[in-house]
């Protein structure tokens, strides 16, 4: 049996629907473009079908402790108008004194006077400076009042498309999920902070498009949150088919992490992703083309066009690094971040996404949502990964004739066969 899991590239794919569209009439026709985009929206798709268990991920998140000035230990003024700090003129600027903004402020929460008007801490100009985001600010210019600052809420990685139970550092209870609205309510009115009791999920007020946990109260502690998050797959930059992919030669020597390039355009982009290795000066293909790769890894750092660490070290040498090296081919391109289960049904995903793109013919997309619908079903049934038998109670019941089968469901107990 083979170590090493069933992994693809975007190369691969593209080889596939390119297969795909040559067996049909508009296949000729279809463009790159086109093909990607189906690949795209195909894989965006697929994560929504199902809460699949290998889209599955564990994530912490440090929640921080909330800070006060109340009896007099410090306070904040407030003033609207602008000033100058440091040469550079601020508006809605909060000034502490007697203490210091914590190093997490930015972004914060802040209440001030009462406890009961929240504000949102914009830019942190110094350790006593910042200014608050309008229009959540107060509505009067504040001296020398009472004030707490806590974090409200905590960045989720953009992977990230729904969660299961988040659960706070002890086991007295796991935290409830409340709507949104619900969650802004009981924050505006109880201006209290201890053991988070109610989470919710919103926009994150700094990152377009991406999604935060909000909490209440604040937390009064640095203590952990643990949750399972459903998130999808990692999105693909680079497909292996433009030039910079594939261009020039490559050598490396058994036992190194080191690649060296020749006449190559490594960039950025390409961490994270996948290089395959030829043994001849062919480009490499996958398992199923002509000349499949000799080896694979992960590109783990890109030093400069020419240079980049993969993760594991090489098993075999590539071309020479003699006095005149010379190099193989090679080819770069992002892995696809699904499981093997889900695989085919991903593929049949994206063939139908083009189908719908490209203008196949109503017959033909019947046929091929026809086809998706059976490799999903599949599809699930692979994903349930386990089949341990799940009861309560003893299971030592053994029944060996029909006679001795009960007539009415076991309560408590199991059935042994």
């Amino acid at each position: 049996m083979s170590s090493v899991p069933f992994v693809t590239t975007a190369d691969d794919v593209l080889e596939q629907m390119s297969s795909f569209t040559q067996s049909r009439p508009v296949g000729p026709s279809v463009s790159q473009f086109t093909i990607r985009a189906a690949v795209e929206k195909g894989l965006r798709e697929i994560v929504n079908v199902r809460d699949w268990i290998t889209m599955q991920k564990l994530w912490r998140i440090p929640l921080v402790a909330s800070v006060s000035g109340a009896n007099g230990t410090s306070s904040v003024s407030y003033q609207a108008a602008a000033q100058t700090i440091g040469g550079t003129s601020y508006t809605h600027v909060i000034t502490l004194t007697g203490s210091t903004f914590p190093s997490w402020a930015e972004g914060a929460e802040i209440r001030t006077g009462d406890g009961f008007t929240n504000c949102d801490i914009d830019q942190v100009i110094d350790a006593t400076h910042a200014t608050l985001k309008w229009p959540r600010v107060p509505s009067t210019d504040l001296t020398n009042v009472d004030y707490m600052i806590g974090r409200s809420w905590y960045a989720l990685p953009p992977e990230m498309v729904a969660f299961w139970a988040a659960l706070g550092h002890n086991a007295w209870f796991i935290q409830g999920f409340i709507p949104f609205e619900e969650w802004h309510a009981l924050n505006k009115y109880r201006a209290i902070t201890g053991m988070v009791r109610k989470v919710s999920i919103g926009p994150a007020p700094t990152q377009m498009g991406q999604l935060a946990l909000y909490v209440f109260p604040w937390s009064l502690n640095n203590e952990e949150m643990d949750m399972v998050l459903k998130v999808r797959p990692r999105p693909i930059r680079v497909w292996g088919r433009d030039a910079y992919c594939y261009q020039g030669t490559v050598y490396g020597v058994s036992g190194s992490t080191v690649v060296t390039g020749i006449g190559t355009a490594f960039n950025a982009n390409m961490v994270g992703a996948s290089i395959r290795f030829s043994s001849t000066s062919s480009r490499p293909t996958g398992t199923a083309g002509s000349n499949p790769y000799a080896e694979q890894h992960t590109i783990v750092a890109v030093v400069n066009a020419t240079s980049l660490i993969i993760d594991v070290a090489l098993t075999n040498s590539y071309g020479s690094d003699g006095t005149t090296p010379t190099g193989l081919a090679y080819v770069i391109a992002d892995w696809i971040d699904v499981d093997i289960s889900i695989y085919d049904a991903f593929i049949c995903n994206a063939q139908r996404q083009l189908a719908h793109l490209a203008g196949f013919k109503g017959d033909e997309i019947k046929e091929i949502e026809a086809f998706y619908q059976s490799a999903l079903s599949r599809a699930r049934i692979a994903d349930d990964r386990t089949r341990q038998r799940m009861v309560a109670g003893s299971q030592n019941n053994q029944y060996s004739r029909l006679r001795d089968w009960p007539n009415r469901p076991i309560v408590g107990g199991s059935v042994s066969l």
